[in-house]
Parts: structure tokens; C-alpha cells; sequence
């Protein structure tokens, strides 16, 4: 079963199994089994244009970039006139005992803000399709 979040104009679902806890500037929500976690933040955008999936794209390859991760395969995007999105699988490119081996980046974007969400975790289980199913779910409830 999910559960519907609101977060002023943002809106979500998630697992009713798993815990989300708000941060203000982001939100964490960790599975049920609590062998990984979600992280969503949210962005200010400065340029008022439509958005574009190179936006969104650019957007998780940063963050990617400044967290040493390499990207498993492309990232696919996809854009409407409101919204572009991006999503990706990563791995650290020196693994490490102390950082997770499996990571999820998504990213939504529209004219005004944007949602950066990182999924991390160190295992390949259901819960990585889960993650996805909670970024791909992100929206506004404003348009």
C-alpha cells in the first residue's frame, strides 16, 4: 500500500512500510528492512524556461561527480512541457568497505525547482525498483 506525502507544492507516494523523515531542506526515507535510503532534496532553479531533460540529466551527473560515482549505464530522461526527469544507476568509482556499492540518482525539474533524490544502498534487491517507483511518482500538485 502507498502513501500520499505533500511537501508545500511537491507530492510523492511511498511504501506505508517505510519511514520518511523530514529534514526541511530534504527528506530521508529509508526502506523497511532499513538496508538503504532514500534522499530527496529540493533545488531553487534561476533559469524560469521550460524545462529540458539535459536539465535534469545534468543535474544527477553533478551530484554523481562531486560524490565519485560512475554511472552503471546511460541515463535515460524523459520531458513534457512542465517537467523533465532524469534517472540513473551509479557505483562508487573506487568502492570502499565504508560507502554504499549500489546507488539510485533521480532527478525531477520544473521551470521553478527541481527535486535531487539519491537512492544508496548495498545491495541489488527489490527495494531498488521501489526507490524508482518513488522517484518516478515525485510531481506537483500545483500543475
Amino acid at each position: 500500500m502507498l502513501k500520499k506525502y505533500s511537501l508545500g507544492s511537491i507530492e510523492f507516494e511511498v511504501p506505508a512500510s517505510w519511514r520518511v523523515s523530514d529534514f526541511g531542506s530534504s527528506i530521508e526515507i529509508v526502506d523497511d528492512q532499513a538496508c538503504g535510503a532514500l534522499h530527496l532534496s529540493f533545488l531553487k532553479r534561476t533559469k524560469a524556461d521550460n524545462p529540458k531533460g539535459l536539465d535534469a540529466k545534468l543535474l544527477i551527473e553533478n551530484f554523481a561527480l562531486n560524490n565519485n560515482l560512475v554511472s552503471e549505464n546511460s541515463v535515460a530522461t524523459s520531458e513534457e512541457i512542465w517537467e523533465a526527469k532524469a534517472i540513473g544507476s551509479f557505483s562508487p568509482d573506487k568502492p570502499t568497505d565504508q560507502m554504499p556499492k549500489h546507488w539510485l540518482l533521480g532527478c525531477v525539474v520544473w521551470s521553478d525547482k527541481a527535486v535531487r533524490a539519491s537512492y544508496c544502498t548495498d545491495s541489488r534487491g527489490e527495494h531498488i525498483k521501489v526507490a524508482a517507483t518513488i522517484i518516478d511518482s515525485i510531481g506537483r500538485k500545483d500543475l
